[in-house]
């Protein structure tokens, strides 16, 4: 596992990229956030309940891929990314699509598939101006 302690002040500016794939990880490290050019997190296959709250300080993040995990909701920080390109969130178990979504102005792949989710608002999707891709099926729409 990524350890801050680990690494000097210069080696971690050069992190761009996280991953954690299938390690049965239930949280991410707190220090993630310290990683300052961080622009990936793949993170899928673990069993993630919830990101940390202090997200929005990865300020250059570009695709979290969170998919496969125990995710029931977002911390409200992570509508802050505004680098944010690509958010895989599908197979968790997220009910509601989270208020101040329509913030990830850059978001061009949105994939919540496979969750619990029971309404998504029309008006805060067209927001997204450069969304091209989103995927919301098996789910539990009304």
């Amino acid at each position: 596992m990524w350890q801050a302690q680990e690494y000097s002040a210069d080696m971690i500016e050069d992190v761009t990229e996280f991953h954690c794939v299938n390690e049965n990880k239930t949280i991410l490290p707190h220090k993630i956030t310290s990683l300052i050019n961080l622009q990936i997190i793949n993170c899928k296959c673990n069993n993630i309940c919830k990101l940390p709250s202090n997200i929005n300080e990865l300020i250059n993040l570009r695709v979290l891929d969170c998919s496969y995990n125990s995710i029931s909701y977002f911390p409200f920080e992570l509508y802050q990314l505004n680098k944010l390109e690509m958010l895989n969130c599908s197979n968790n178990k997220i009910v509601f699509m989270p208020y101040k979504f329509d913030q990830l102005i850059n978001l061009k792949l949105f994939d919540c598939s496979n969750n619990n989710i029971t309404c998504v608002k029309g008006d805060e999707l067209g927001k997204l101006i450069n969304l091209q891709t989103f995927y919301c099926y098996n789910n539990k729409l009304t």
